[in-house]
């Protein structure tokens, strides 16, 4: 707008399809004759996004923005079933439903230097649902200072909210009368007061090292209505949300840890990124009992290095290796009921030592090559990748699940070793 003012805006869109087939095989496997089908999943979604900001810079020591932010993501779904049942029985419908949200946001921040050394960062960020005209005031604080050249300190303070999964709030139960209930429809945001603590440090113009301990309170999650262990704190870490209604925003949960980084920016030719996360993270249903959530790894860690070479005369095109390695603790899981699995002639969990079982812990080694092609003008670049996933083809746990033909437990893994093709075009 001039040379103290912005607008920037940014539009996107994306659609997603999932589906998900079971299957079951008769005894003896191998081989595999004669499976039939006991669970059908079609999920499909889109989303459209907008975000627009005014940035401004009153002076040396003041600048603030003012944007506002919508999300309207639609679902589709349906999950027939029919575990522990023969291949003639017919599908029972567990899910069927078509449905829309809108969720808006709108926010002021401002950052004020109030000296050369100390510097203050505040706002208020403002989100409403139009599903249940659920309604969140959250604000924000943040102070920085520099206590020595190129070492900062810093302390914050913020509220976030968040929605549940749209498959959450559009769970539904059937009435005695044939009618439809939705009940998870009035489910408010889940809430996070977040603290952190930190001190970042300038090696030199290309590196930076950073330690940060935070902790986190959450509160308003969903939670079974009558006295049980689940908590929608641990969805997201399956093939897709639970179909559980008549939940209720009075769970609870907390994390805290610390991270360590250490960072080298691109700089002739390469960079460098090892992250280091020591944590723990609890939750309670509402059966008020503490444990851990899925996603009490206990440790993450992360490591990146990449490099280019330029090609050619001019050495505007390049040739670019990555590699990534990943490793963390065992994701929990409730464990599975044998007996009571035995008896029913499917999967039954034992809810009464919710995420009470820890699995092995988690190894992976990715390598990509890839070659860019930048056009004379610098206004197009195309690339092309290999991209080798899982490459040590480390056989991670996913879960442990029950065979009903066998009748015992047996152990599901993620994928492999799997080599990928992608091309990439910017303009």
């Amino acid at each position: 707008l001039n040379s103290k003012s912005f607008i920037r805006t940014v539009i996107s869109y994306n659609s997603v399809r999932d589906d998900f087939d079971q299957y079951q095989y008769p005894l003896p496997a191998p081989p595999h004759n004669n499976k039939w089908q006991i669970q059908q999943q079609r999920t499909s979604g889109s989303t459209f996004r907008t975000h627009s900001f005014w940035n401004v810079k009153s002076n040396a020591r003041l600048s603030w923005r003012l944007g506002a932010m919508a999300e309207l993501p639609t679902l589709q779904s349906t999950l027939f079933d029919r575990e522990g049942k023969s291949s003639t029985d017919k599908f029972d419908t567990l899910r069927n439903f078509n449905g829309s949200a809108s969720l808006l946001q709108a926010y002021w921040q401002g950052r004020y230097k109030v000296s050369d050394k100390f510097t203050l960062t505040g706002g208020l960020n403002a989100m409403y649902l139009s599903l249940n005209e659920d309604f969140l005031l959250a604000p924000r604080l943040s102070a920085s200072y520099e206590f020595k050249p190129g070492t900062r300190l810093y302390l914050s303070y913020g509220l976030h909210g968040q929605i549940q999964p749209l498959p959450i709030y559009l769970s539904q139960a059937t009435n005695p009368d044939g009618t439809i209930n939705q009940t998870n429809r009035n489910l408010s945001f889940t809430r996070a007061n977040h603290y952190v603590l930190g001190v970042q440090k300038s090696l030199s113009n290309n590196w930076r090292v950073m330690v940060e301990a935070y902790y986190q309170s959450l509160t308003n999650a969903p939670v079974d209505k009558t006295s049980s262990g689940y908590s929608a704190l641990n969805e997201g870490s399956g093939f897709g949300f639970s179909d559980r209604t008549n939940l209720v925003s009075k769970g609870t949960g907390f994390n805290y840890g610390v991270e360590f980084t250490v960072e080298r920016f691109l700089s002739k030719g390469w960079y460098g990124l090892s992250t280091l996360s020591l944590f723990d993270s609890r939750y309670e249903g509402s059966d008020k009992v503490e444990r851990n959530t899925t996603f009490n790894f206990g440790y993450v860690y992360n490591l990146l290095l990449g490099r280019e070479w330029g090609v050619g005369k001019s050495k505007r095109n390049a040739f670019t290796t990555d590699m990534r390695l990943s490793t963390l603790g065992g994701r929990w899981q409730t464990p599975v009921d044998l007996d009571a699995s035995k008896a029913a002639g499917y999967e039954v969990l034992n809810e009464s030592q919710f995420n009470g079982l820890q699995l092995d812990p988690y190894f992976r080694l990715d390598l990509k090559l890839g070659y860019r092609i930048n056009s004379n003008s610098k206004k197009v670049s195309h690339t092309i990748y290999l991209d080798f996933q899982n490459v040590t083809n480390n056989q991670n746990v996913l879960a442990q699940r029950y065979n009903p033909q066998r009748q015992q437990l047996g152990t599901v893994y993620q994928i492999g070793f799997f080599p990928d093709v992608l091309y990439r075009i910017n303009f």
